[in-house]
């Protein structure tokens, strides 16, 4: 870590005593987290702080994948600090405080140690009130580096962290390596992740401790024109294309090539993984849910096999039998990823994308 300037003291405000559990003791300051260092944002300059795509492309993608890229999925907060305690509150993009007790909507806490990010805590509500403790008990005062993921299905406008009034707090560096970029589904925004930091594509930029771009995007992962022509606009050292399980067959043969190309236009070098539709669980019984991951992925090999004929690099596949190998617990409903479902994918991801990092 290097010697960042830390946040200054004098612009803090006192956390209200009231607020605070009574086996807490000490005095509190309030931190803006837009001081702080924040990773996974593809468009720093060119949207609200917590949004994942430019605000232009309000006008010039569909409805559903905009809604759906207001949620933080992906994003976080990078810090160092020597506190033993953290507080939090936020401010959904609704405008109202978030209170929200459901898991992969809690912000989450890691912290390097050993070598290693290491999972700390989950933010939890304080009685009734917007207030939030980070970690469930105080911790040896130690200058660590610090991870806060922010909530995988919902947006956030402003967000505050409060510290003892001791100790510093301070934003890491930002890494400036060209970042690995998902483009998917709910599965790639990891909202049956039972916290944000346990679904693969964070479990991924934590392995490597690398820049990811997730964007995931509920139900609305179309391959439109439009959606690829932003998401091309990022300077990607891996693009990683997992849209199938929202695409059918025939929207397949005719959007997948042209967006491919269009990346490798923009990007003659970088590596481009394609992923198959995971496998439904219940497929085996269920013959439309058979045809349905089957076809889409059929289609996709077909495609996929032509640009390779047609003489186009860098292209990878990770079929569908790799993602959850013989598991059929890896699933919360099916097709959604549970973290056993989502650790096993990330493994597969890692072995495909570790001499591709390496390059």
């Amino acid at each position: 870590m290097g010697s960042p300037s830390a946040l200054d003291r004098s612009k803090a405000i006192p956390l209200d005593r009231k607020e605070i559990d009574e086996n807490e003791t000490g005095e509190f300051l309030w931190y803006n987290a837009d001081e702080l260092t924040l990773a996974g944002k593809g468009w720093l300059s060119e949207s609200r702080r917590y949004e994942r795509l430019p605000s232009r492309a309000e006008k010039t993608i569909p409805e559903k994948p905009w809604r759906h890229s207001l949620a933080c999925a992906g994003l976080s907060l990078r810090f160092e600090s020597d506190a033993s305690f953290f507080f939090m509150q936020s401010v959904d993009y609704d405008g109202r405080p978030n209170v929200n007790q459901i898991a992969p909507n809690s912000p989450c806490l890691y912290v390097k140690h050993a070598g290693r990010w290491q999972w700390l805590g989950i933010a939890k509500q304080v009685g009734d009130s917007p207030l939030h403790k980070l970690i469930n008990a105080r911790i040896p005062a130690q200058r660590r580096e610090y991870l806060l993921y922010l909530p995988l299905l919902r947006g956030m406008t402003k967000l505050e962290i409060a510290i003892p009034n001791d100790a510093y707090i301070a934003p890491s560096q930002p890494q400036r390596d060209k970042p690995i970029v998902f483009y998917g589904t709910s599965i790639t925004q990891g909202g049956r992740a039972s916290r944000p930091g346990t679904n693969h594509v964070a479990m991924i930029e934590r392995h490597f401790d690398y820049p990811v771009i997730n964007l995931g995007f509920s139900g609305s992962a179309l391959m439109e024109p439009e959606v690829i022509d932003i998401v091309n606009e990022l300077d990607a050292c891996l693009f990683v294309l997992d849209y199938l399980p929202n695409m059918v067959a025939s929207q397949v043969r005719e959007r997948f090539a042209p967006a491919v190309r269009k990346i490798r236009s923009s990007h003659p070098d970088t590596p481009i993984v394609v992923v198959d539709s995971v496998i439904y669980q219940d497929a085996f019984l269920v013959s439309s849910r058979y045809e349905r991951y089957s076809t889409s992925n059929a289609a996709q090999r077909e495609e996929f096999a032509k640009l390779i004929a047609s003489g186009m690099t860098g292209l990878h596949y990770i079929q569908a039998h790799e993602l959850f190998t013989d598991n059929d617990e890896a699933t919360v409903d099916g097709t959604h990823p549970n973290d056993e479902g989502f650790r096993s994918m990330a493994q597969t991801f890692i072995k495909v994308m570790t001499p591709l990092m390496s390059r």
